[in-house]
Formats: C-alpha cells, sequence, structure tokens
C-alpha cells in the first residue's frame, strides 16, 4: 500500500518566499505546502494545530484520516527578525502550546547569512511531503552549481511517521536529522549526515505510551555508511535500492532488545528514502533527480566534500504507506 507524494519548490508559480528569513516567511512556506496549498498544487494534507505571532510558534498535525498517527510537528523561534534560527521538535502528546510530552529530538534551519547576501543565503527551500510525513531541504543559490555540499551550512530533516515493523505502532512519529547543537547552525545539523552512518538521527519512544527515549541509528544491506567519498562524475544505472532502517541504540544486534515486544531493536524504516548500490551524479546541478525503476528520485547531495557523488535517493511519486 503507498501513499502519494508531492513536491513542493519555491521556484514553483505562486511559491511562498523567503526573504528575510523571518519565522512568519518559514511559518508560511510550511503552511502553504502541508496545509493550504499555493498555486496549482493542493497540499500535503497537514492539519493546523496552533499559530502564535510572539512569540513564534506553530504547531501541525498529519493526517490520521490517511492513516497517519496524529502526531504533531511544533515549530518555534526564540525572536521575531530576520535570519531568525527555527527550531522544530516533535510530540507524541499535545495539549496546549505549553503542555506536551513525549517530545523528539530539537532539530534547526534558517537564512543563516542576510538578504544582502544573495547567494550564500538558504532562501531556496524544498519539501517533499505525503499526509503522514515530509522532508524539508534548504539551501544556497550558490550551492546549486553541483550536488554535493562541501560542508557548507544547509538545512535537512525529516518529520513524520515511519514505515514501522510492528503493526499500529503508537510511537511511529518521529522528526530525523542531524547533530544537536546550540550557537549558530552548522551542516552537522544535516539529516545528510546520514550519508555517514554514525550518528543518531532522532529518538523514539517505546510502544507502551512510557517516557524512555532510544537513540535511533540507521543502516541498509550495505552496511551504517551509505556514501563513499568520490564518484563525483560517475552517471551509473542505479540497479538496487535499499530502504533506510532505524535501530535502537545500536545498529548491532543485542540479545537484549532483539525479541522485545515494547522496544524493539529494529523499528522500521523512513519513508521514500533508500540506498543505492550505485554512486554518483555529483557533478550534475542541485536540486538533481533522475528516473528510477519508472519513477522520480531526488538525489539527496553529500556534504562532506566539493567533490563526491550521492548514493542516497528519495522517492518524489509515492511511498510506503506508514501504516502498512
Amino acid at each position: 500500500m503507498t501513499i502519494p507524494v508531492t513536491v513542493y519548490r519555491s521556484d514553483d508559480a505562486g511559491a511562498p518566499q523567503v526573504t528575510d528569513g523571518t519565522p512568519a516567511e518559514w511559518f508560511a512556506v510550511l503552511k502553504q505546502c502541508l496545509v493550504d496549498g499555493y498555486g496549482a498544487k493542493s497540499p500535503a494534507g497537514w492539519k493546523l494545530i496552533a499559530e502564535v505571532e510572539d512569540p513564534p510558534h506553530m504547531t501541525l498535525q498529519n493526517n490520521v484520516a490517511s492513516g497517519g498517527s496524529g502526531g504533531y510537528a511544533m515549530f518555534s523561534s526564540p525572536q521575531i527578525k530576520a535570519t531568525a534560527i527555527m527550531v522544530g521538535q516533535t510530540a507524541l502528546d499535545y495539549s496546549s502550546v505549553a503542555d506536551h510530552d513525549r517530545v523528539g529530538r530539537t532539530f534547526r534551519w534558517g537564512l543563516y547569512w542576510s538578504a544582502a547576501t544573495a547567494d550564500k543565503a538558504l532562501k531556496n527551500w524544498m519539501i517533499i511531503a505525503s499526509a503522514t510525513g515530509f522532508y524539508m531541504f534548504v539551501y544556497a543559490n550558490e550551492m546549486t552549481a553541483k550536488n554535493c555540499i562541501n560542508s557548507e551550512v544547509h538545512g535537512f530533516f525529516y518529520v513524520g511517521d515511519y514505515v514501522s515493523t510492528t503493526p499500529n505502532d503508537p510511537a511511529r512519529f518521529i522528526s530525523a536529522s542531524g547533530d544537536q547543537r546550540t550557537g549558530s547552525i552548522n551542516y552537522t545539523e544535516s539529516l545528510g549526515e546520514i550519508h555517514l552512518g554514525t550518528k543518531a538521527v532522532g529518538v523514539a519512544y517505546p510502544l507502551d505510551s512510557s517516557t524512555t527515549t532510544q537513540e535511533l541509528y540507521t543502516q541498509t544491506i550495505f552496511g551504517t555508511r551509505q556514501t563513499p567519498s568520490g564518484n563525483y562524475d560517475a552517471k551509473p544505472d542505479v540497479t538496487v535500492l535499499c530502504p533506510i532502517y532505524l535501530f535502537s541504540d545500536t545498529t548491532s544486534v543485542s540479545s537484549a532488545s532483539l525479541n522485545d515486544p515494547i522496544t524493539p531493536w529494529c523499528r522500521g524504516h523512513l519513508p521514500g528514502i533508500f540506498s543505492s548500490a550505485q554512486c554518483g551524479y555529483g557533478s550534475e546541478q542541485m536540486p538533481y533527480f533522475k528516473h528510477i525503476d519508472g519513477q522520480s528520485y531526488w538525489s539527496v547531495p553529500y556534504t562532506r566534500s566539493s567533490s563526491s557523488g550521492s548514493a542516497i535517493w528519495i522517492n518524489t511519486v509515492e511511498w510506503q504507506h506508514a501504516s502498512s
């Protein structure tokens, strides 16, 4: 069973624009993609739960009628200003802006450079969304010449349900990103760190509504590291795609948790994102899309090098339904 996906981009006709990087601009992007729609594009089907102007806060909920878990995505900023740092966090339990529980890790993004630095400012955005989850990628004009990021600051994260190994998993709503940091935004906060495969990408909760968190790590049939360095100019046929699976606390088999029905070792996999047996397309312009087996995929740029290809792809047509 699959769920349809829509690609929303800042260069679409009628798309909301980020000029100064204020919280209101970023809220407008999220709302128009997920809740309201814009131009010829229909919304992904999420619900607006709360919006506060000062201090800036917005809460969205994924679509229960479409099979979503009903999890909550909260977005805020410590200041109302240009180049504001935006902070996101998920919650499984939500009563109000001030009252929520079983929260996920925080993740951050923002314009970073001022609007006056037009080519460096992170004003370009792309959201790949279903009614139950979405990936958001934020990048600068100067990055588009090639499909690798060279340790430059950018934003990339996932919010929504994962495809669980447990039927009707009540704790499947998560966020996935890179490092948690304070101070200035850093490229290591991006989900692009998934290329390396050595870091936790988020947290999950037990299936019995208890509040002990477990860190989530990623692995595929190719191992933990998904993209080797190099292969910048390679343009291979992509013949094998593997879902990126989520494991609790460790990617090593643990007898203590292997058969635990409350805190499963293998929680499931992220929807729509795959690791390939081939690597390349680093010299293409970003964002780069390729048809694989008759469907369009976005090539997730390698983050750590100026001359490496990628082996990670996100399907832009349909995902396995998180509730199936």
